[in-house]
């Protein structure tokens, strides 16, 4: 069973109990794949979990969290972007990775984002965001 948080501040303490967490996506810095508002289910990510490219995970940026795509791992460092960002969000050391997106709800219908065809699409999305970008300044 999945809890929702009371606040910000629960999602470490409630991940840390290994059970999942329905949070409400903020922003659109993941769109398409996850617009503003979207239920999405986050579950506890272990210190020793495999972390693939293209997953979206759940990590902790000072007072606050994101929830974006893994573009490369390395080592103990990972680098993420939000799907229509334009820049890298940069690297994160890997303990401030606490969760992974298992599913989101879109008009009730459950999408899961852990597979490969999930994992591609996003990463498709991603990389044509800046040329997107440089194209429509140029119109």
């Amino acid at each position: 069973m999945a809890t929702t948080p009371e606040t910000d501040r629960d999602f470490d303490a409630l991940l840390a109990t290994g059970k999942p967490v329905l949070l409400k996506a903020r922003g659109n810095s993941m769109y398409p794949m996850i617009p503003d508002g979207t239920q999405v289910l986050v579950a506890p990510l272990a210190p020793t979990a495999r972390l693939k490219i293209g997953q979206v995970v759940f990590a902790r940026t000072g007072q606050s969290y994101l929830l974006h795509r893994v573009l490369k791992v390395a080592g103990d460092k990972v680098l993420l972007k939000g799907d229509w960002n334009r820049a890298q969000d940069g690297w994160f050391a890997r303990d401030l990775l606490i969760g992974w997106a298992v599913c989101l709800w879109r008009n009730g219908e459950r999408f899961p984002l852990e597979g490969c065809v999930a994992r591609r699409a996003g990463l498709v999305v991603s990389a044509m965001i800046p040329p997107l970008g440089r194209l429509l300044r140029l119109i």
